[in-house]
């Protein structure tokens, strides 16, 4: 498709564009894999190397543009993966290691304190005897 433009009346120029259609793929948890991955579709326009001619100002020239939109050959697939926190402790392990490591810390205090408590009890009890 080619489209004529009135410019300077001493220039004529010619302009390329390229118009490709390009997808994006989205994967943005572990729940949209399950539920379908949402694809996209946009087109991208590119300016190809054009050519501009000036002339000088006594010579009897009418200055146009003529701008040609091609479709390209060349596109692009992207993929788009987000990776969180909760993504890494899904493949490791998943809830259940999330949820037995906050257990294993918490008992782990708990299991401190009695112990040290024991200890101070039997100092006392020693002494009481």
């Amino acid at each position: 498709m080619e489209i004529f433009l009135a410019a300077h009346p001493t220039i004529k120029q010619l302009v390329n564009f390229k118009i490709s259609k390009n997808e994006v793929s989205l994967t943005d948890s572990w729940i949209s894999e399950y539920l379908g991955n949402s694809n996209h579709e946009y087109f991208d326009l590119r300016e190809t190397p054009s050519t501009i001619k000036q002339y000088s100002t006594r010579q009897r020239v009418k200055g146009y543009t003529i701008a040609s939109f091609y479709f390209d050959e060349v596109s692009t697939n992207t993929e788009r993966q987000v990776q969180n926190l909760t993504y890494a402790f899904s493949i490791i392990g998943g809830f259940m290691g999330i949820i037995t490591m906050i257990m294993k810390v918490m008992i782990g205090w708990l299991q401190e304190q009695l112990f040290y408590s024991g200890i101070i009890n039997e100092i006392y009890k020693s002494f009481d005897g």
